[in-house]
């Protein structure tokens, strides 16, 4: 009946205590009984029966009270315990029938009390040993068997008037006795097993607790903190009682998505737990963790000065650039990083202006490490000046267009012009989209600002009109727009223009976002009339598969090679092959940037003639660009 138990070693173990608090008992009364009975016969028995029996029945019995204290049974292991349950019935069989064989014996050495005692006592010592094994009803059964059987048996033998009622009256208390054992033995293990499914429940809940306080604090690929650990760690850095503030730096991982893209995520996910582990093992760190994506934050301790802490992410960069090794593959990524001394501000503060200085690492590349200085505080701040401006902006009243011309060099008349805009913040200045671009990007407000830019260009500057085409710019946020030929298409027609009058400019790095999505929205443009160009060509990556798989009819050629045409043979040579390529591809094929007329010379003698710059007009307001176009 047990063993079916012992599966469990919490039950086991409560088994085992609850016996531990009975044997002992009922092995006293058994010493106590036979001292009792010694007493009795002292005078009448042998010295064998008064003396040596009961020495030893004392003796084996005391030995078997100490093994079974409460103390000694709680450090054993479950196996012991097992052992010795195992084991019960046969050690009480053993001392029950050692017992009452030795009581029997010295029932001819004494008169009517003393058999009467050696009854009685039998009698107390079978009920007894019957209460004190509730936890065990099969032993009790062999015990009460043991005990009652014989003693019963003697004592009908024997000439008692009442011998036969008493009997009786025994043998009825032991089975109702051993009944109630029975019963409680079933209601002590269903309690147990009430208890211990409790018990495992309770366990199971807090497991279950204590897993989803990891996944609310630790990132699921990596194991590091997640986000919102990181801030935590990061506002109780700052809440410091010694002052000392913490440096917060940012780590982005240049080359990661090109590892994903080409060799899967599942190759990016190994990416990404080994760089967690990477940084982990940095000295001085008192918490790493994954932000998202590709970008990891460290806080590191706010005893260090700025050379130690630039040396000690220097290092880390260094160990991040070490080769990955996957199967048969080695990467290699790099990890610009940007760090900050966080002050008295905010958490948002803090992240600001620690990813003001990753993007400047990110500028300089190849695992550059650059700290927020006090001159990027003066930018930040006028920054958000302006971007508090910017968002409450009336953009159709500050936004201006002006028209920059791109001639036939060789005839010196303007082909087509580009329109440009121009914010003005207070009415006097005009801002470049160097300075505001960014701002209407991070504000929400880009579509809003191509909006009033296209309506203004196609209402202000109808250059068809003058057999000249318009060239209108488009972010990144426009390109992957679901509408984004719906409105175009709308607001062009609406101005009555050809759509094969405007050029829609896009820019390699506004592809990066999502290349299938772009590619279809420019097939559709393309499929109502709209030309294509690419501007800026050569300063993106993978420039070839864009050509090849873009809808395309014109290449637009990086000023930056225009700067280098008299003094860079390899600037010439990269010319020559763009501008080959777009002959081979049918393309038109404009570089931008000229300001010199040897740079125009230059720029003639590869092949070129669409050429925009200085050299042949700078951005000028609609009314003088038609004043251009009638001289």
């Amino acid at each position: 009946m047990l063993r079916e138990k012992w599966h469990s070693e919490a039950y086991v173990r409560a088994y085992g205590q609850h016996l531990s608090h009975r044997l002992p008992l009922i092995y006293c009364v058994v010493i106590f009984n036979a001292l009792l009975l010694v007493w009795s016969f002292h005078r009448t028995a042998p010295p064998f029966l008064s003396v040596v029996l009961p020495t030893v029945l004392v003796f084996f019995t005391a030995l078997r009270a100490w093994h079974w204290r409460p103390a000694a049974v709680r450090r054993r292991t479950s196996a012991m315990i097992v052992h010795d349950l195992q084991r019960l019935p046969q050690r009480c069989l053993m001392i029950s029938s050692g017992f009452v064989a030795w009581a029997l014996m010295l029932y001819s050495y004494g008169g009517d009390p003393e058999q009467d005692v050696i009854q009685y006592i039998t009698a107390i010592t079978c009920f007894a040993g019957i209460l004190s094994l509730g936890q065990s009803p099969r032993t009790a059964v062999i015990m009460a068997t043991a005990v009652m059987t014989p003693a019963n048996i003697v004592f009908l033998m024997h000439d008692n008037p009442n011998r036969v009622v008493v009997v009786a009256v025994q043998t009825i208390i032991t089975v109702l006795l051993l009944l109630i054992t029975t019963a409680y033995h079933r209601d002590f293990v269903r309690l147990e097993r009430s208890r211990l499914e409790l018990s495992r429940h309770k366990h199971s809940i807090e497991d279950m607790a204590e897993a989803w306080r990891q996944r609310s604090i630790r990132d699921p690929l990596t194991g590091a903190w997640n986000r919102g650990r990181i801030l935590v760690l990061l506002e109780k850095g700052l809440g410091a009682a010694d002052g000392v503030r913490p440096w917060l730096a940012l780590i982005d991982l240049d080359g990661f998505k090109h590892i994903n893209d080409t060799f899967g995520h599942i190759a990016g996910d190994a990416v990404l737990t080994t760089i967690a582990e990477r940084i982990a093992r940095t000295p001085h760190i008192e918490a790493c963790g994954r932000m998202g994506g590709d970008e990891f934050a460290v806080i590191l301790r706010g005893g260090l000065d700025d050379a130690r802490v630039h040396a000690e992410l220097a290092m880390l960069a260094h160990a991040i650039a070490r080769p990955i090794r996957l199967g048969d593959l080695s990467l290699n990524l790099h990890a610009s990083i940007g760090y900050y001394r966080c002050q008295g501000q905010s958490i948002s503060a803090c992240l600001e202006r620690a990813d003001t200085a990753l993007y400047k690492a990110k500028d300089l590349r190849n695992g550059a490490v650059v700290a927020f200085g006090e001159d990027d505080e003066r930018t930040l701040l006028e920054r958000q000046v302006m971007t508090r401006v910017f968002t409450t902006a009336d953009l159709r009243e500050q936004l201006a267009v002006v028209f920059q011309p791109i001639v036939d060099s060789d005839t010196g008349r303007p082909v087509s012009f580009e329109a440009l805009v121009r914010w003005s913040p207070d009415g006097r200045r005009l801002l470049s989209p160097a300075a505001f671009i960014s701002l209407a990007e991070s504000t929400g407000r880009i579509s809003e600002v191509t909006h009033v830019v296209l309506e203004k260009a196609l209402n202000e500057f109808p250059a068809w009109q003058w057999g000249c085409t318009l060239s209108i710019n488009l972010s990144a946020h426009d390109i992957l727009r679901d509408d984004t030929a719906e409105w175009i298409g709308g607001l062009v027609r609406k101005a009555g223009a050809p759509p094969s009058a405007i050029i829609l400019e896009i820019t390699e790095t506004a592809l990066v976002r999502d290349y299938k999505r772009a590619a279809a929205n420019l097939a559709s443009l393309r499929a109502q009339g709209f030309r294509i160009a690419l501007d800026d060509f050569g300063t993106g990556q993978s420039s070839l598969a864009h050509v090849h798989n873009l809808p395309l009819d014109h290449i637009k050629i990086d000023q930056s090679f225009a700067r280098s045409l008299n003094s860079s043979e390899n600037a010439r040579a990269i010319i020559a092959t763009i501008r080959a390529l777009s002959v081979q591809l049918g393309l038109e094929c404009t570089i931008e940037g000229i300001e010199s007329v040897e740079e125009q010379v230059a720029a003639r003698a590869l092949g070129l003639r669409r050429m925009q710059g200085y050299l042949f007009g700078r951005p000028a307001a609609a009314v003088e660009s038609r004043r251009l176009l009638a001289a």
